[in-house]
């Protein structure tokens, strides 16, 4: 689970700096939404970062919550895309 994990969480910080270049392009709610996921994104990087030195199992509910952290970030990266086409 911890690789899948980080998987993810290389491809949101993928996502995030391919939007980055287009930030100039937002709008005004889109650029709201913009800094509170990258602030998420921030949090799901130190929660990773804490489940690696975490014990298996607390490490599991970190990982649970950090998926679904994950998952949010993901769907507000695609709501942002979709507003910028």
């Amino acid at each position: 689970m911890n690789e899948k994990l980080n998987r993810m969480l290389e491809k949101l910080k993928t996502e995030r700096d391919e939007l980055r270049l287009r930030a100039h392009l937002m709008k005004e709610e889109v650029k709201a939404e913009w800094e509170v996921v990258d602030v998420k994104l921030d949090n799901l990087e130190l929660k990773l970062k804490h489940l690696k030195k975490d014990a298996k199992a607390s490490a599991k509910d970190v990982a649970t919550a950090a998926g679904l952290l994950a998952e949010e970030i993901g769907e507000a990266y695609e709501r942002i895309k979709d507003s910028l086409k």
